[in-house]
């Protein structure tokens, strides 16, 4: 099967989650930052590939699922903004975008780096200067962010390069 350009990232739910698939999304080729697809590929009874959304914002990066509640939902994240997509595993699920989170620093890739995302996650994860940031299912359709955690250490630039510096020896 030929995809229609450019895999920026794909989603599968692994073993046991429901209806053997992969979801794609995929940009013209040349056409960095632009529009993006959503295509999902069944693999049975024949393989057939089709596009559940088109037209996608540019700053969608990557795919990954959550269970939001109401079963796992495809989210799509990118530049500080988680968006949900709709149900993952349903065969006849259609893409419609509706924002979860903007103004974060959390990456969907950040416990998970590979372009090809597996499962459904229980939790996202962003590390900033000083803190990681975690943001979880509320349950109720949205996300929840969990208090962030401190990091005891900081990075200093020195004649050599850069250096990491124990905040709690400097007590």
């Amino acid at each position: 099967v030929e995809l229609p350009g450019v895999v920026i990232s794909a989603w599968s739910p692994g073993h046991g989650g429901g209806e053997p698939a992969l979801f794609f999304l995929v940009r013209p080729p040349g056409e960095a930052g632009g529009g993006a697809s959503l295509l999902r590929l069944t693999l049975a009874p024949e393989p057939r590939l089709e596009t559940v959304a088109s037209g996608l914002a540019g700053w969608m990066e990557t795919l990954a699922a959550i269970d939001l509640g109401g079963g796992p939902e495809l989210v799509a994240g990118g530049e500080g903004r988680i968006a949900a997509l709709g149900a993952a595993l349903e065969s006849d699920g259609t893409a419609s975008s509706r924002m979860l989170a903007e103004g974060t620093g959390v990456e969907l890739r950040t416990l998970s780096p590979d372009l090809l995302q597996l499962g459904i996650s229980e939790r996202f994860a962003g590390v900033e200067p000083g803190r990681v940031e975690i943001l979880e299912s509320d349950g109720a359709g949205g996300l929840r962010a969990l208090p962030p955690v401190s990091i005891p250490f900081s990075v200093l630039r020195s004649a050599g390069g850069f250096a990491r510096s124990n905040c709690a020896s400097r007590r």
